[in-house]
């Protein structure tokens, strides 16, 4: 079993379950592992349990095995009574899956997206074990991140820029990461709203981090980071093309986007609250730079000309309060440090 970590007083007691959706994913695996230390059973949610086997039988294995974890199944998040089965029982829910396909027509990523999220806001409003809900956002959901001037995020902060662009014609691959970022502009707003008209038995906090970096946990997990920073090696005209897409750039470590979930779901004084949480800001000649240092024989691309730093601000004295909290830890995990753990037996 996982060591134990010790608690302040909970919304939720030990032992119950917290339901989290995606969690074969990179974060979702995080907030499982941190939920189960803390002496919380976890249900997971994925498109198909035997392809995610890995899972049960190797990542949580001792989890399972003592009754802590299992699988369920929810092959498509949009369909009716898709999560009926997966709520049964549960305190708490972790939304974080979200359609990861990059697909250039926003009809695929924002629809499924968005309906799948008001099922299971659905089913949670019915099931009256439910306590709380935490929906993981995005900054991309907040801002454009194009301007060259501070801009200070807040609650009520939305990019709507982004939704524009992604229904806007013609559609195709170059539309891949706007429709992601619109998916998420439009779920957040859902779940604001749902919550403000339906008034459920549950409390609702948003998490909106920025890139996560640092462990992978199962070498079945291949992070979008990871696979983008792989590429920094004997990279080619398309990996210069992708980091235009993404050229302002905060870094979270996944544990502590972890552990700020978990505060999320039991702190009882955090309620209705959008939690920005970023570490710290970059380009990505940072990254480079580590990446030399790391791995001195290979072809690591040349430095980008004219980096430009991602200049949106935020609040961050909540975030860094959970972790202190439900840590409990000072302050956010190093840059170099995700960077090198993210990169960790790598291949090229």
């Amino acid at each position: 079993m996982t060591t134990k970590v010790s608690l302040p007083p909970t919304t939720i007691p030990p032992g119950s379950w917290i339901l989290i959706t995606g969690v074969t994913g990179y974060v979702a695996s995080h907030i499982a592992l941190e939920f189960l230390k803390r002496g919380y059973r976890v249900r997971g949610t994925t498109r198909d349990v035997s392809t995610s086997s890995w899972v049960t039988t190797s990542l949580f294995k001792s989890q399972t095995e003592a009754g802590f974890f299992e699988l369920a199944s929810v092959p498509d998040m949009a369909a009716p009574g898709s999560f009926d089965q997966a709520i049964k029982g549960v305190s708490a829910v972790v939304h974080v899956a979200s359609v990861l396909s990059y697909d250039g027509n926003p009809h695929n990523v924002i629809t499924p997206t968005v309906e799948g999220t008001k099922n299971l806001l659905r089913v949670a409003a019915r099931e009256i074990s439910v306590k709380r809900f935490v929906y993981t956002g995005t900054i991309g959901a907040t801002d454009p991140l194009t301007s060259t001037t501070p801009v200070y995020l807040t609650k009520d902060s939305w990019n709507e820029e982004g939704v524009d662009q992604a229904w806007k014609e013609p559609y195709g691959p170059e539309k891949g990461y706007i429709n992601y970022v619109a998916s998420k502009i439009i779920t957040e707003k859902a779940v604001w709203k749902f919550v403000e008209e339906e008034k459920p038995g549950f409390e609702l906090n948003v998490v909106c981090p920025y890139m996560n970096m640092g462990k992978v946990l199962d070498k079945n997990q291949n992070p979008g980071a990871r696979t983008m920073m792989a590429g920094f090696v004997g990279g080619t005209e398309q990996t210069k093309a992708l980091l235009a897409i993404i050229p302002n750039v905060a870094y979270i470590n996944n544990t502590d986007d972890a552990i700020i979930h978990v505060g999320a779901v039991l702190d009882p004084e955090v309620k209705n609250e959008r939690i920005y949480a970023w570490a710290h800001k970059f380009v990505w000649n940072d990254v480079l730079a580590i990446m030399r240092k790391m791995f001195p024989d290979k072809a690591v691309i040349e430095d980008l000309p004219d980096p430009k730093m991602c200049m949106a601000e935020a609040d961050m004295s909540l975030a860094l309060s959970l972790l202190k909290k439900w840590g409990p830890q000072e302050g956010w995990m190093g840059f170099e440090q995700g960077v090198r753990e993210i990169l960790e037996d790598v291949t090229f």
